[in-house]
């Protein structure tokens, strides 16, 4: 799996084929998800997800605030109070700490974006 890039002067990625090398590997043919970390630096980390449909990710979170950005596909963000659908194009920001699991009613990909404090 790749490093993640340095982001001195800036960094580009091709997003698609990104997505398409995720979806070639075996633990996305096999268990139907996997991820790439893009990005990891002092403030923050953004992370690259395919998933399969009806792909689960169970109960978590994140002591960051997050922004889900759907760049294909359909996922549901069921949080504490209501589940919220996303599709293409749409994106969900959550506050810190907030527990959330994610499923796919149809192969999706996402780009995650964390505010990251690494003095904790």
């Amino acid at each position: 799996m790749a490093k993640p890039e340095p982001v001195r002067g800036g960094v580009t990625f091709d997003l698609e084929a990104i997505d398409r090398e995720l979806r070639d590997e075996p633990a996305y043919q096999h268990g139907g998800l996997t991820s790439r970390t893009l990005i990891r630096t002092d403030d923050m980390r953004v992370v690259f997800l395919v998933l399969k449909t009806g792909r689960e990710m169970q109960k978590h979170q994140v002591d960051e605030t997050a922004c889900v950005h759907v760049l294909s596909g359909t996922v549901t963000m069921r949080l504490p109070d209501r589940a919220v659908e996303l599709s293409k194009g749409e994106l969900l920001v959550m506050e810190r700490g907030l527990a959330h699991d994610v499923v796919a009613s149809e192969d999706s990909t996402l780009l995650i974006t964390f505010g990251w404090d690494a003095s904790r």
